[in-house]
């Protein structure tokens, strides 16, 4: 989380749909203060649902969350490898309750705990409880599944047995995002679609009265987290809304024992060592040593030796010298003492690191080997987890070739799972010197014809392939074909909104570069005919608002307006009135869309990464599937008729994302070494040849589309 906002949590209660003042299932804990050093950004959520007779059951709530807080917060390790200790010890907290009751007043047992740190959120679960994230407006649950149709094994119950399956999730949250933990019940009553009209966008309050709405009459329990701005303040609603108690998620620090701070009571713990105690021990100890030493070097000294035979008597020692010969056993001592404390210091933390490390390294090893006993979703979780681990352990043995060949073999096989495929061939083809540019657009006609659009210069550029297709025809002159303030016909050319190329079917006779210019302009430039650019007649452009986005299909033009909130359709020649292409566009908003990809049915992607599809106007299910990661500041999506897939760029992640036109994943790009695709912004796909054109920060790039059949899919992946 950033160190410029806060959180602020809600917490819900509903028995019978009665709200409850007292909420015992539900606690936050944040760590100890450490004593030299300011403690982690780190705060623990848990939310539990006991079944069993009320009598006793709020006893053992407090005590399970009791156990939780302490375990989390005093096991070392990973985020993960802490939230399997903690789950683990309530776990046979409930169980050993359950051993010593009598079988009709055993209790089963869900948790989830969550934890914030860094700007992400880590999810355990065990049992039937629920969790949802939004992140960037978009709303996730976790388990994706509904929580009747995990199998026996991943809903095994607290109390019941040992080595307890636990659930790990993980995802990101930033400022305005929202974290809810809810009890089984309300996630069984409702839909993802009514949790996130309840909380996305919502204030605490505000959605906790949403939530006990949707639980109506029955049992529920909620906690709610939202990530604010530090200078957000509450907003106050009027009286009819029922508020739920809240608090700030990070309260200010108050002087207290050192222990989690739960809102349950914790078992006492041995209480502080007096430091002003140790530290006359340690005084006196060390004044205790430095006489010794002193005693011992005077004794050492040499004394001048008397005539033979001759007695000479001691001269009486004078205070002053007695005390010069004191000081002088200091100064001598003390370099030694020192130095031998500080070389028993680094001994005793030489020794510790090196423990430490051998237990990072072996619970790392577990982790892998657990990963091999699983499907794969369960299987990334503890690979994850190893690496979380292996990290650890290189901040105390950096460059340990132990580490090094385990990290090798984990990163290998979360590949797999992740059907990453990486671009051993990546060859540019263009670079524009331009300092201000910002080429995006791609399109290859013909296999010969490559455009590229520039709307920051306000550009098109026209490249020739050579017979390889992997290199460029060399051309004289520069290879702008079309520019902003161009006359062409009775017009001048103004900003260049977006192109496409049109085929030569449907009522068109000949295929051609379509340009969109400011001014309502549609420009033509057929490459065969030495005539140049045409202006081509435009029906109805008194309709248009923000036109933004061009596709083409059948001979058919779709324009993409924005501000119109609906995708015009024009039949071939384009001069008569467009159709509306959306059946329903009252429920989208078509603000959010970067591009647009015209195949059959119509894709639109969105900046927040999510993809919808058309199919005459209606929608259509999709839904990508298989991506763990998800999109992240995507720029551009290609398909075409003739394309079996659908190809995102996505610019947050450095890779590019091939997905079946259903949603599925088909396999992840990404380069095996250099910087081309740190900046995506526009691809274009030839399957025929298995070719990917595309342009990232100022270069023309091809590549090869790796064969996705290596790519693992099902089953244990070790």
């Amino acid at each position: 989380m950033s160190p410029k906002a806060r959180t602020i949590m809600g917490k819900l209660s509903l028995v019978n749909g009665v709200r409850q003042e007292r909420v015992v299932n539900v606690a936050a804990a944040k760590p100890a203060r450490a004593v030299f050093r300011r403690g982690k950004k780190e705060s623990l959520y848990i939310i539990l649902e006991v079944t069993g007779t009320p009598v006793g059951r709020d006893q053992v709530y407090r005590e399970m969350i009791r156990i939780i807080g302490e375990e989390y917060f005093q096991v070392r390790g990973s985020v993960t490898t802490k939230l399997r200790q903690a789950i683990g010890a309530a776990n046979s907290f409930l169980l050993q309750e359950n051993v010593s009751a009598l079988p009709h007043e055993q209790r089963a047992g869900g948790v989830t705990c969550a934890v914030l740190k860094e700007g992400n959120v880590y999810i355990a679960q065990a049992g039937p409880t629920t969790a949802y994230v939004s992140y960037q407006g978009k709303l996730a649950s976790f388990p994706e599944t509904p929580i009747a149709e995990l199998t026996a094994e991943e809903a095994t119950p607290l109390g019941f047995k040992t080595g307890l399956p636990i659930r790990f999730y993980r995802s990101k949250m930033g400022v305005g995002d929202v974290l809810l933990l809810t009890s089984g019940f309300l996630a069984q009553q409702t839909t993802l679609e009514q949790i996130a009209q309840a909380v996305v966008g919502q204030d605490v309050d505000r959605a906790l009265a949403n939530l006990e709405e949707l639980a109506g009459e029955g049992d529920a329990s909620a906690m709610l987290i939202r990530v604010a701005p530090v200078q957000e303040r509450p907003i106050l609603e009027p009286e009819a809304v029922r508020r739920p108690a809240r608090r700030e998620a990070e309260p200010k620090a108050v002087k207290r024992p050192a222990r989690p701070r739960v809102e349950v009571p914790l078992r006492e713990r041995t209480p502080r060592p007096d430091w002003s105690e140790l530290k006359g021990r340690a005084s006196s100890w060390l004044a205790r040593a430095l006489k010794t030493t002193a005693d011992f070097l005077k004794r050492l000294l040499p004394e001048e030796a008397p005539p033979p035979g001759k007695r000479v008597p001691r001269p009486p020692s004078r205070p002053a010298e007695r005390g010069k010969n004191l000081w002088m056993g200091i100064a001598i001592a003390l370099p030694i003492v020192v130095a031998i404390l500080v070389a028993t210091v680094y001994w005793q933390q030489g020794v510790a690191r090196q423990r430490r490390f051998a237990q990072l390294v072996a619970q790392a090893q577990q982790e892998m080997q657990t990963a091999g006993q699983v499907e794969e979703a369960a299987a990334r979780g503890y690979l994850l987890n190893a690496l979380d681990l292996m990290t650890e352990a290189e901040g105390l043995r950096p460059g340990d070739p132990q580490v090094n060949e385990l990290r090798e073999q984990t990163e290998y096989i979360l590949k797999k799972i992740d059907k990453v495929s990486e671009l051993q061939w990546i060859q540019p083809l263009w670079e524009y010197g331009e300092p201000d540019g910002q080429p995006g657009r791609v399109i290859v006609a013909k296999n010969i014809d490559v455009y590229v659009l520039d709307k920051s210069l306000d550009r098109v550029y026209k490249h020739l392939l050579d017979q390889t297709m992997h290199a460029l025809q060399e051309l004289e002159g520069e290879p702008v074909l079309l520019r902003k303030g161009d006359p062409r016909g009775t017009i001048i050319v103004g900003d260049l909104v977006d192109m496409a190329w049109a085929k030569a079917e449907g009522g068109r006779s000949r295929p051609s570069l379509l340009v969109l210019e400011s001014g309502g302009s549609l420009l033509e430039y057929d490459p065969v005919r030495q005539d140049g650019i045409s202006v081509l007649p435009v029906g109805g452009r008194e309709r248009w608002r923000q036109p933004q986005i061009l596709g083409s299909q059948q001979g058919n033009l779709y324009l993409l307006d924005s501000g119109l909130n609906q995708i015009l359709r024009y039949e071939p020649h384009y001069d008569g009135s467009p159709g509306d292409y959306l059946a329903t566009p009252e429920g989208l908003d078509l603000a959010g869309v970067v591009d647009m990809a015209v195949a059959g049915q119509v894709y639109l992607l969105y900046a927040d990464g999510h993809i919808l599809q058309f199919d005459h106007g209606q929608p259509a299910p999709f839904e990508i599937t298989g991506l763990y990661e998800p999109l992240q500041n995507p720029t551009a999506l290609f398909t075409s008729e003739d394309a079996a897939f659908l190809y995102v760029a996505d610019a947050g992640n450095k890779r590019i994302v091939q997905l079946t036109k259903e949603g599925g994943l088909v396999q992840q790009l990404t380069a095996a070494t250099g910087e081309a695709l740190d900046d995506l912004q526009g691809l274009w796909a030839i399957e025929e040849f298995s070719l990917l054109y595309f342009v990232s920060g100022n270069k023309l790039y091809v590549t090869n589309i790796p064969s996705a059949s290596s790519c693992p899919v099902g089953g244990n992946v070790l």
